[in-house]
């Protein structure tokens, strides 16, 4: 009798064992999916973010785009011509020469994918993306773009989004 219970406790524990595996070889792909399909949400969302950003900085800065330094153009008080006012402020006055920005609250928004908030400057935007992740600029033009390679879920160009 008791090499009988020992039998279906073997059998309980394969059956069940099948099952769960079963289950996982579902359930880890469309976890998979899913956290790229948000991945690809955030990204699409940070994009969106900066670009309707550049247009607002440029109007204001005289048809100038940010230049190199436009992380801290984008996050500091700027003036007409684009110089950042990096110095600490007493309250939340503006001096009178830097009336611009900041554009984002705190740091230059960080590229989901890598977690870099690095911008690369181009003279003109390439056709691929450099290996130095995070995000890539023009300023002569203010295209912008994520500097990464890889394909979305769809097969698009994470670099072209």
């Amino acid at each position: 009798m008791y090499a009988q219970k020992e039998k279906s406790y073997i059998w309980d524990v394969i059956i069940t064992c099948v099952v769960l595996g079963g289950c996982g070889l579902i359930l880890i792909p469309m976890w998979k999916r899913e956290k790229a399909e948000m991945m690809e949400t955030d990204l699409h969302s940070g994009l969106g973010l900066i670009r309707a950003q550049l247009p607002l900085y440029n109007k204001q800065h005289d048809n100038r785009w940010p230049g190199e330094n436009i992380a801290n153009q984008m996050t500091e008080l700027t003036s007409l011509e684009g110089f950042t006012w990096s110095e600490l402020l007493e309250g939340d006055e503006r001096p009178p020469s830097y009336p611009f920005g900041p554009y984002f609250n705190g740091a230059f928004p960080a590229n989901p994918y890598d977690e870099k908030n690095s911008v690369t400057i181009v003279d003109v935007m390439p056709g691929e993306p450099t290996d130095d992740g995070g995000w890539i600029y023009c300023p002569t033009t203010g295209e912008f773009r994520a500097n990464l390679t890889g394909l979305d879920s769809w097969g698009n160009r994470l670099f072209d989004f």
